[in-house]
């Protein structure tokens, strides 16, 4: 039975608006996802009942620095190449918000395909 026990990333290509670009993914751990999620989450009482209180914005923007490595063929407005770093990532995550969501979608997708792939080893 193979099973994963480090990160791995990948290499994914996204298209919109006809451009395409390639991202050096690596998958978060559901325990790393808790962690980002616990992060950004405060306790709130409302009419003396517990709630937590989520900043949606906030996980989205650490998820998307600690799953994006690397890319190529991303640019600004003015066509010149953007670095690939903690800031950059930041400001993409919050203004570019369809296409944070489809490489959340093909990072979920990977880690469902690689999730089948050890379910039909584990049945052999």
């Amino acid at each position: 039975m193979k099973l994963r026990t480090e990160k791995t990333s990948f290499w994914i290509d996204i298209e919109i608006g006809g451009a395409t670009c390639r991202l050096e993914v690596s998958p978060l751990s559901s325990g790393e996802i808790r962690k980002i999620i616990k992060t950004h989450s405060k306790q709130k009482f409302l009419r003396g009942q517990a709630t937590e209180e989520t900043d949606e914005l906030e996980v989205r923007l650490e998820r998307f620095d600690k799953t994006v490595l690397n890319w190529e063929g991303i640019t600004d407005l003015e066509d010149k190449p953007l670095p690939c770093n903690g800031e950059t990532k930041r400001a993409i995550a919050e203004y570019n918000h369809d296409f944070v969501l489809q490489i959340f979608e093909k990072v979920d997708d990977i880690n469902i395909a690689l999730n089948s792939a050890q379910a039909k080893s584990k049945k052999k």
